[in-house]
């Protein structure tokens, strides 16, 4: 499953500050994340500022670029209408200008966002285990403090899969427990290519 989330900040950045103002009306850094049915985040791609579009910070991922190598025929991600459906992405169905969607369109949304709704949880248990997630206090005015809140972000992440059900810690360390073993990509994006 992907999806794309918002780390908010708790500041409006000095330097390019509106760039940071998403769609969600708060300002943040864009993150998108690939979890899998266990909750276990498989993948994470950060750094875009807040205004970044979801297919925007997709297609500058390593993994849209290694897709021949990561995906065989017939694997795939499941992600919501903000993504176009591609080869290794099945995107639920917009809903038309008009209001109304097809029977079988909306049947397919209903079973898509039914199995897609693993990945809303996981970020959602990711920011309670992390409530500094919720609205990062990081005051960003470099390129060095900016990286320091994508790499607090990694961390979590990290710290996210080793407390699933089978890590590394027992029972007291957390109540989500759930399964898998730690792992994710340390990929980070280009800052839209702007220096701060």
């Amino acid at each position: 499953m992907l999806d794309r989330t918002l780390v908010s900040l708790e500041y409006k950045p000095t330097k390019h500050g509106d760039d940071y103002w998403s769609h969600k009306s708060q300002y943040g850094i864009s993150a998108m994340v690939v979890c899998d049915d266990k909750r276990k985040m498989r993948y994470m791609f950060i750094g875009f500022r807040g205004s970044a579009h979801d297919m925007r910070v997709d297609s500058n991922s390593s993994m849209a670029r290694q897709v021949s190598k990561l995906f065989s025929p017939g694997e795939y991600l499941l992600a919501d209408s903000a993504y176009t459906t591609t080869t290794h992405i099945i995107a639920s169905y917009k809903k038309p200008a008009a209001g109304v969607m097809s029977p079988n369109n909306e049947r397919f949304n209903f079973y898509h966002s039914s199995t897609r709704i693993k990945i809303e949880y996981t970020n959602g248990i990711l920011q309670g285990r992390f409530p500094s997630l919720q609205s990062l206090r990081i005051k960003i005015h470099d390129k060095q403090t900016h990286r320091a809140a994508v790499e607090w972000t990694q961390a979590c992440v990290v710290l996210h899969n080793m407390l699933l059900k089978d890590s590394y810690f027992d029972d007291n360390w957390t109540k989500y427990r759930e399964s898998g073993i730690p792992e994710i990509s340390h990929d980070a994006a280009v800052v839209d290519g702007k220096d701060f």
